[in-house]
């Protein structure tokens, strides 16, 4: 199992030595949050990028890759049915649903109730 990687809550502007660069998302929604057997991560993204997400539970153990690819502007919908990449259910508790995009992180917490 892999580690999670870490990265900024809720970032606005990342500044990167004497430069500052918007972000290349308009939002991130997840909902519902808490949730009992799905959740669904929406992405409304600026431009073409590569993208992954991923879940880590609060020790940094990944739990499961939603997706890694490439999506292009608009607004991409994803779905955490609570299973790890396994298939077997995840307990309940809180989750890191982790973005990355080109060389930015966005973390989010997401609350599975069973």
């Amino acid at each position: 199992m892999g580690t999670y990687g870490g990265g900024a809550l809720n970032p606005t502007v990342i500044a990167d030595e004497n430069r500052i660069s918007v972000l290349q998302t308009r939002g991130i929604s997840i909902k519902p949050n808490p949730f009992n057997n799905r959740t669904q991560i929406e992405l409304n993204l600026l431009q073409f990028s590569p993208v992954s997400l991923t879940i880590y539970d609060m020790s940094g153990a990944k739990i499961r890759t939603l997706y890694q690819g490439s999506a292009g502007p608009g607004i991409k919908v994803f779905r955490w049915n609570g299973r790890d990449d396994r298939g077997n259910p995840s307990a309940s508790g809180i989750y890191i649903i982790s973005i990355r995009m080109e060389n930015r992180v966005y973390d989010r917490k997401v609350v599975l109730l069973k």
